[in-house]
């Protein structure tokens, strides 16, 4: 009975981590650019947007396809978005400076996010 319960229990663990979802989900190493380290927590513990949105930003079980929804939106609304927090999103003014901001926007637009646009 207890190993029934383990190996369930490692399964719920497994889709909780986002096994099954699109998208690179592990944040790299060593990623190239400000813009991916500061999306993928490397920089700062308390700013992890792959944790929700996918190392690549191509969505995952609790957050949308950022690849998609940033074609639609202007700079200022990407920013305004990540300092303010829509929805259930987390706001992060405050715990980012605007120049790691726009690193993060330059990385999403496809850039390498080595300085703000």
């Amino acid at each position: 009975m207890l190993r029934y319960y383990v190996v369930g229990l490692v399964g719920l663990v497994a889709l909780g981590s986002g096994a099954g979802c699109a998208g690179r989900q592990a944040p790299e190493a060593n990623p190239d650019s400000p813009g991916a380290a500061l999306f993928g927590g490397q920089l700062k513990r308390e700013v992890n947007c792959a944790r929700c949105h996918g190392a690549d930003a191509t969505g995952g079980m609790r957050g949308p396809n950022l690849k998609k929804r940033v074609a639609t939106l202007s700079d200022e609304q990407i920013a305004a978005a990540i300092r303010e927090g829509p929805g259930m999103m987390p706001a992060f003014e405050g715990k980012l400076t605007e120049a790691e901001v726009g690193q993060i926007v330059v990385w999403l637009r496809g850039g390498d996010g080595g300085q703000a646009p």
